[in-house]
């Protein structure tokens, strides 16, 4: 096997972390160790802002982040399931899973995938409906892209599984990615666009959890939903960038019924005056201004546009759709569709 640009990382082995050169072999699926220096290597780059991650020991097979409080515990999937061996994943998904309830009885524990390749759609579903963070070929392209180290990319996907050259494998999406992304405008202000993954993108207070996917289905208007310190609102595009606007203010702004294509609202109680925006898994976070009646309850307006191409699309570096979440302080109330268009915005309504 082929190696290029060698890097550091750290790979944890009980007792002790190992320096060891992290290679980003050609086929790269040889052995669990390989796709663990990968994740040892993002992983504590790509953690919140508001999280300090530490490596600690881990069950057989998963590498695990502690912050204190949180655990983030991922299974390693080197070699990507076949039809036949899925069910396999889930159950070696289920054993990690009680496996860290078990060493971690004081913290809570999310579950994360971490696979050289891509799965099944089926096998995504699967782990999505279990609220399983999935670290597929995709992300790590992405992200080890993102911070300009494409020299890990190459040579770490050049091949496909059985080790035959693939030209349209994901070195050549990640050099395709550059190229556009060379040849469009500008990107918006990072103030006017979020990213999203599993079409879905939360709002926290200071002491909110991640919620769940069925939180949006608890209200009426279906595409967003709110719990003591968290709202989830849905999103058209499954995986990239969406346009973004949040706007805080001490009394209600009015709608802007001309410029979106389905408005809803629903209440929503900070119990610490704070709130972000916040990605799935915690893998994006925007701090908002404080809000302006402290803790308590505030009215969400949520706006949309773009849905059913951004859903069409899937995956987009680019905004198609575009939203906007007002908030200002409001006492408690049903939640209400003030305006519906979107071929999506009727799915998730019809859908609860």
């Amino acid at each position: 096997m082929r190696r290029s640009d060698v890097s550091k990382a750290a790979l944890y082995h009980g007792d002790r972390y190992d320096a060891v050169p992290v290679g980003f072999y050609g086929a790269f699926l040889g052995t669990r160790d390989d796709l663990a220096n990968v994740m040892v290597w993002i992983l504590p780059r790509y953690s919140r802002p508001r999280r300090s991650w530490m490596m600690i020991d881990a069950p057989a097979g998963c590498i695990a982040l502690d912050d204190k409080q949180h655990v983030l515990l991922v299974l390693l999937a080197p070699l990507v399931p076949q039809d036949d061996e899925e069910d396999d994943l889930l159950v070696r998904v289920e054993r990690a899973s009680a496996e860290g309830a078990r060493r971690w009885p004081g913290r809570t524990v999310h579950l994360a995938v971490a696979v050289a390749g891509m799965l099944s759609q089926r096998t995504e579903m699967l782990l999505s409906a279990r609220r399983i963070w999935i670290l597929d070929r995709n992300w790590i392209v992405r992200n080890v892209s993102e911070w300009g180290m494409e020299s890990m990319v190459r040579p770490l996907f050049d091949e496909v599984d059985d080790g035959r050259q693939d030209p349209f494998g994901p070195a050549y999406e990640a050099m395709t990615r550059q190229r556009s992304a060379a040849a469009t405008p500008e990107p918006a202000p990072e103030e006017d666009t979020a990213q999203v993954h599993y079409g879905q993108i939360y709002l926290l207070d200071g002491e909110g959890d991640l919620p769940h996917f069925d939180l949006a289905q608890t209200t009426s208007v279906g595409i967003i939903g709110a719990e003591p310190g968290a709202a989830l609102m849905m999103t058209g595009l499954h995986t990239g960038t969406v346009g973004f606007k949040v706007s805080v203010h001490d009394h209600d702004p009015a709608p802007d019924l001309d410029g979106y294509d389905d408005v809803v609202e629903v209440s929503f109680e900070s119990r610490d005056g704070t709130a972000s925006l916040v990605g799935w898994a915690g893998e994006y976070s925007r701090d908002l201004p404080p809000l302006p009646a402290g803790p308590g309850t505030y009215r969400l307006r949520y706006h949309t546009r773009g849905m059913d191409a951004a859903a069409a699309a899937e995956h987009s570096d680019v905004p198609i759709d575009e939203y906007l979440l007002q908030i200002w302080p409001a006492p408690p109330s049903p939640a209400v569709t003030l305006k519906r268009t979107s071929q999506q915005r009727a799915y998730w309504q019809d859908r609860r």
